[in-house]
């Protein structure tokens, strides 16, 4: 069996000042002010902070959305370059650019 030591405590000298509580669920002054609000407001509150992460997540969507939009465009345009080149009889050109569209 395995014995579990906290190493933080060994040897170390126990300040007689104590450490500020800011933990938001285990701070006295929020819990006070968390009882004193009434429903409508606490409601209100939840619902405003649904409503931004439903926000944040949707603009993310719109964001990668577009970013995925402007690849697909940019990969069209490569491709629309490389045929018209080899159409061209300028099979040089088209070769050449041929792999470097897989990179870029």
């Amino acid at each position: 069996m395995v014995a579990i030591v906290d190493e933080s405590l060994v040897g170390a000298s126990v300040s007689h000042i104590e450490s500020l509580n800011y933990e938001i669920n285990e701070n006295d002054l929020f819990k006070h002010d968390w009882r004193s609000r009434s429903k409508v407001q606490v409601l209100q509150y939840i619902f405003l902070k649904w409503l931004l992460t439903f926000l944040v997540g949707l603009l993310t969507g719109l964001n990668a959305t577009l970013i995925n939009l402007a690849i697909e465009n940019i990969a069209g345009y490569k491709l629309l370059a490389i045929v018209s080149f080899i159409q061209e009889e300028s099979t040089y050109l088209g070769w050449l650019f041929s792999p470097l569209s897989i990179f870029y």
